[in-house]
């Protein structure tokens, strides 16, 4: 499967000084040649710390999204 989309539904952004914690809600697509597509609905967060002026991921943490 590769993805082939993928749209944010929600995102909130905390921050304190040099980290930031982003959460929100994602919809990915995933698609194989000669299969209908996926949808996934995942719940998700961020960790980001800046350095040296640049903002870089820490951590990503996915999980399916309760309906």
């Amino acid at each position: 499967l590769a993805m082939v989309g993928q749209t944010i539904r929600e995102r909130s952004v905390l921050m304190e000084g040099d980290v930031a914690l982003v959460f929100g809600t994602a919809e990915l697509r995933f698609a194989a040649p000669g299969k209908e597509e996926a949808v996934q609905n995942l719940r998700y967060t961020s960790t980001y710390v800046k350095r040296q002026g640049q903002w870089r991921m820490l951590a990503l943490q996915m999980q399916q999204r309760a309906r």
